[in-house]
């Protein structure tokens, strides 16, 4: 069973772990009732297990729709990297 048929889950980041967050993407992907995956991501990893997940879901035809910041404002330990 999914972890979203068991009960509401509320995350809490940077204090809780992504993998549960992962886990309900990579579950949504593979899901046929789930329709379309629409979401903001502020910062994102090189290699990101999250746009992995969602790049299965839109190949498994799920409508996938992110918001994405591309630099954050006052980052400057990633400033100048274009």
């Amino acid at each position: 069973m999914g972890q979203i048929e068991k009960k509401d889950v509320l995350l809490s980041y940077p204090f809780e772990s992504m993998k549960p967050f992962i886990r309900l993407l990579e579950e949504a992907a593979e899901d046929d009732r789930v329709v379309s995956i629409k979401m903001t991501l502020y910062r994102v990893a090189e290699r990101s297990k999250i746009i992995d997940a969602l790049v299965e879901a839109a190949e498994n035809g799920k409508e996938v729709v992110v918001l994405v910041e591309l630099r954050a404002r006052f980052d400057e330990g990633r400033q100048g990297v274009d």
